[in-house]
Order: C-alpha cells, then sequence, then structure tokens
C-alpha cells in the first residue's frame, strides 16, 4: 500500500467518526416520524458496512479482538434490521445519514486495499473505538425519538452493543501501545456478548 493509501486508512475512521458525531447531534432533535424512520435505516446500513470493514481489518491482519468486536457489531445490525425501516444509505445525498453512510462505505473500501501485515494496531483499534463509541451515541439519539417502544428498546440495544465494541477495541487499543513485556490479556473478551436483541 502506498503511502496516500495509508494516511487515507488511518484518516477515514477519523472521518466516520465525525459524520456520526454530527448524526447524534442532529438526530438528538426531535424528528418527524418519516424522518426518523429514514435516519434509523441509515444507521443500519452504516452499521453493515461497518461489519465488513471490520470483517476485512480482522482477515487482514488478525487481531484477535476483532472477532469479539464483530460479534457485538453484529448484534447492533440485527437490532436495526428488526425495526424494518425503509432501505437506505446509499450515502449519495445531503443528510446527516447520507454523509454517515458514505463514510463507512469509503473506510471499508480503504480498508479493502491493505494488504497483510501494513496496519497500525494501536491507530486501527483506536479508530474503530472512537468510531463505535460515536454509533452508540447515534443509536442512542434515535432510541430517544421513540422512548417506551419496541423499537426504542432495539435502538437501545443497538447502542449497548455498539459501546461494548468500543469498550473491548480501547482496552486493545492501549494494550497495543505498550511494550510487549507489560501487555495484559483483556478480562472482556471471554466474556459473552451481554446484550441480546429484543424479542419482538
Amino acid at each position: 500500500m502506498s503511502a496516500a493509501r495509508q494516511r487515507e486508512a488511518i484518516s477515514a475512521p477519523l472521518l466516520f467518526r465525525d459524520t456520526a458525531e454530527a448524526a447524534a447531534a442532529a438526530w438528538s432533535a426531535p424528528l418527524y416520524p418519516d424522518a426518523a424512520a429514514r435516519a434509523a435505516g441509515q444507521l443500519h446500513a452504516a452499521l453493515r458496512w461497518l461489519c465488513a470493514a471490520v470483517a476485512i481489518l480482522a482477515a487482514a491482519d488478525g487481531y484477535p479482538v476483532l472477532d469479539g468486536c464483530l460479534r457485538r457489531l453484529q448484534s447492533a445490525w440485527r437490532c436495526t434490521a428488526a425495526l424494518h425501516a425503509p432501505e437506505c444509505g446509499q450515502g449519495t445525498g445531503p443528510e446527516h445519514g447520507d454523509l454517515l453512510c458514505a463514510a463507512a462505505r469509503y473506510m471499508a473500501a480503504t480498508l479493502a486495499q491493505r494488504k497483510p501485515g501494513q496496519g497500525h494496531r494501536d491507530a486501527d483499534l483506536a479508530g474503530l473505538a472512537a468510531v463505535t463509541a460515536a454509533l452508540a451515541r447515534t443509536a442512542l439519539a434515535l432510541a430517544g425519538q421513540q422512548p417506551q417502544t419496541r423499537d426504542g428498546s432495539r435502538l437501545s440495544a443497538a447502542s449497548g452493543c455498539l459501546q461494548a465494541a468500543s469498550g473491548l477495541l480501547s482496552e486493545a487499543a492501549d494494550d497495543a501501545r505498550r511494550p510487549a513485556t507489560g501487555r495484559r490479556r483483556s478480562s472482556r473478551a471471554a466474556q459473552p456478548d451481554p446484550i441480546r436483541q429484543p424479542a419482538r
């Protein structure tokens, strides 16, 4: 991978994080029902691209923590799939959700061009931790649009899965920055996913 491609692979998660933060802020304000449904579809699409990006990174560089992270992200994706929101996420419009999906697709595309061993472990994990934390806030903002409803519970559950994934990634990123002799094994890695999809 060229130096330019390496810079793209590092900056892509930052772009994804920033668009997720902007979406969370926008979706914290009251939304009309059709706008809230469209936002839920855009979040679902962004999670699909995030799962793809993490799977690509896991295959390329074999970070063990990514397996546990991917399971939690897939749980979040299943929660949003249960919303039956309109299919969105082409990333071609001006809305916050469109920009979110475009950033998610861009990150997956840049990571797909990476060859094994070309990653920067701590930067990769820290970047993904920031993305998942921002998406957790995004899902929670949408949950606030539908308080005390089944869909609101599903969005809250998705946020919990994303928070759990972010915690795993942050811990692994901190561990990657330590000298090899000072690293510790994550106590969370072997734990089952604490968040389950709510019953329909």
